[in-house]
């Protein structure tokens, strides 16, 4: 949330011609005005992504993990820079791809990654792994 807005990104929708599994995919972004109740479209992540880790630290909001499909869980991050209204794919992946876990900041530096799940959808293995990354690491991230 930054003041009175916050962001939605990503997601799936139920195909109820294909049971209870989600088979439609989001990439999609929006910007939710809630004084307005706007909801303005912003630029699309790069990868579709559902149940992933989403948080924001300055003027980026990270977007980690989640599930692709059914069958593919996703290891890779990427960020949304709010000032120009572009995602970049210059952030690290995670060591171990998972979906449905906790992000949390550090010190407005520190991305934290815990729990959730590995491997596939079905599996529903639990992580037992925390991953830390810097994010003053990456260049341009203070501009």
């Amino acid at each position: 949330m930054t003041g009175d807005k916050f962001f939605l990104c990503g997601g799936s929708n139920e195909d109820k011609s294909n049971g209870w599994l989600p088979s439609v995919y989001s990439k999609k972004t929006f910007k939710i005005d809630v004084v307005s109740g706007a909801m303005i479209r912003l630029a699309d992540m790069n990868s579709k992504r559902q149940a992933h880790g989403l948080c924001k630290i300055g003027q980026y909001i990270y977007a980690c993990g989640g599930l692709q499909s059914c069958e593919v869980a996703l290891k890779s991050c990427e960020r949304y820079d709010i000032n120009k209204n572009t995602w970049s794919k210059d952030v690290p992946d995670m060591e171990e791809a998972k979906y449905s876990h906790t992000m949390i900041v550090v010190s407005n530096t520190w991305l934290y990654a815990f729990g959730g799940a590995y491997d596939l959808y079905f599996d529903d293995r639990t992580s037992q792994t925390v991953e830390r990354f810097n994010t003053s690491s990456i260049k341009n991230n203070c501009d």
